[in-house]
C-alpha cells in the first residue's frame, strides 16, 4: 500500500512538471528586458524644464521640478549608448546626441533620428566626440579630427574644418567658444581663432593664437564679453594638479589666479554663471561665478568624485554629473540632492542566480 502511495505521488510530480515544461514552450517563462546601471554620467545639457544626462550606458532625463527620471537606451530607438557630449537647441527644440565612436543622434519630438556620417566616414582617422556646442539651429561638433557643423532645422551636415597641417595627422578640437564673429577653438596643438570672413572649412582660416603655452587645450568659453581658456598639463605632459586657467584681457592671455595647482575637469557658461569643475589633491571642488567675477558659490562634497562640465540652471541650482554617482544637484546654500537612477550600479556581472 505504500509502496503505491509512493508510485501515485511520482507519477503526479512527473505530470505536473509535463504540464509546467508544455506551459513554458507556449509562453517564456523568463523575459529579458533592459536594465542598465546609468550611474556613470560623462555630461549634462539644460533643455526647458528638464536636463539631460549622458552616460556611457544611454540617456537620462531629469525634470528640475521634482527630479522625475525618464531613460532612454537603444530600445527607445537611440544608435548607440557611450554617449560622450550633448547639446541642446532651445530654436528647434531639440537635443543632439553625440556618442564616442563618433555617431551622432537628434531627438525632437520624441523621435530619435540618427546622422551616421561621422563614424562611417573613411576619411577620418580619429572620430571621438568630445563637445557639443549650440548657437541657435547650428550644433558644432568638436572631434578628434575638427570641426563639423550640423544645420539642426533639417538634421543635415552643413561643413566640416579637419584640423590638419599639410602632410601631417589630424587633431583634436576639444571645445570652441563662439562671440560674433569669431570662433575660438581649444585643441591639442594650442588655442585657434577663426574670423567669420574666412572659410570655415579651410584649415588655412584658422590661426593660432600666441601668448600661450604649447599643448592641449581643454576648454574654452565666453563670459562677460571674455574669453576664457583651460591648459591642461595633465594632457600635455601627464602631470596631476598643474592646468592653468587663462583669460583674456585685451590683447594679452593671463593666468588667473582663481584656480591654481589643479586638474580642471570642467568650464561652462550657462545663464551668466561661470562654473569650474577641478581637482586638487584628488579633492573634487564646484565653483561657480557670477558676471562681477564674485562667488556665486564655492564648495567640495563627499559626493564630487569625479565630475565633468557642469550646468547652471535656470532654478538656479548647477547640474553635475559624476562618473560615479550619476548627477549630483549643487544648490547656491551648497545643500546637495543626489538623483539615483534605479538600476545595477555597474555594469559587470560575475554571475546570474535564479
Amino acid at each position: 500500500m505504500l509502496l503505491m502511495k509512493h508510485k501515485l505521488l511520482f507519477l503526479g510530480v512527473l505530470f505536473i512538471l509535463y504540464q509546467n515544461i508544455g506551459f513554458a514552450q507556449l509562453t517564456p517563462m523568463f523575459e529579458w528586458s533592459s536594465m542598465l546601471p546609468y550611474n556613470q554620467a560623462k555630461c549634462v545639457t539644460e533643455a526647458d524644464e528638464y536636463v539631460y544626462v549622458g552616460t556611457s550606458t544611454g540617456l537620462v532625463r531629469v525634470a528640475k521640478s521634482d527630479y522625475s527620471i525618464r531613460r532612454f537606451s537603444k530600445e527607445d530607438g537611440m544608435a548607440d549608448f557611450d554617449i560622450a557630449a550633448l547639446g541642446y537647441s532651445n530654436s528647434t527644440q531639440s537635443l543632439i546626441i553625440g556618442y564616442k565612436n563618433g555617431n551622432i543622434d537628434v531627438l525632437i519630438g520624441g523621435e530619435f533620428y540618427n546622422l551616421p556620417e561621422i563614424v562611417n566616414s573613411g576619411s577620418i582617422s580619429t572620430k571621438v566626440i568630445h563637445s557639443i556646442t549650440v548657437k541657435n539651429n547650428l550644433a558644432y561638433i568638436c572631434a578628434g579630427y575638427g570641426i563639423s557643423i550640423v544645420d539642426l532645422n533639417n538634421r543635415k551636415f552643413k561643413s566640416t574644418a579637419k584640423f590638419q597641417p599639410a602632410g601631417q595627422p589630424e587633431f583634436s578640437v576639444y571645445d570652441i567658444a563662439i562671440d560674433e564673429h569669431k570662433i575660438y577653438a581649444a585643441t591639442a596643438k594650442g588655442l585657434y581663432e577663426y574670423s567669420d570672413l574666412n572659410l570655415f572649412e579651410d584649415f588655412g582660416s584658422w590661426n593660432l593664437m600666441s601668448g600661450l603655452p604649447n599643448g592641449h587645450f581643454t576648454f574654452a568659453e565666453i563670459f562677460n564679453n571674455k574669453l576664457y581658456t583651460v591648459y591642461s598639463n595633465l594632457a600635455t605632459h601627464a602631470i596631476d594638479d598643474d592646468d592653468t586657467l587663462f583669460f583674456l584681457n585685451g590683447t594679452n592671455f593671463v593666468p588667473s589666479t582663481e584656480v591654481v595647482n589643479a586638474t580642471i575637469t570642467g568650464l561652462k557658461e550657462n545663464r551668466n554663471k561661470l562654473v569650474i569643475n577641478y581637482k586638487t589633491s584628488g579633492i573634487n571642488y564646484v565653483l561657480a561665478k557670477n558676471i562681477d567675477w564674485s562667488d556665486y558659490v564655492s564648495t567640495t562634497n563627499a559626493y564630487f568624485s569625479n565630475t565633468s562640465a557642469s550646468v547652471y540652471a535656470q532654478d538656479g541650482k548647477i547640474y553635475i554629473p559624476d562618473f560615479y554617482f550619476g548627477l549630483v544637484v549643487l544648490h547656491a546654500s551648497e545643500h546637495v540632492d543626489l538623483i539615483s537612477v534605479p538600476g545595477p550600479f555597474s555594469n559587470r556581472a560575475r554571475k546570474i542566480t535564479f
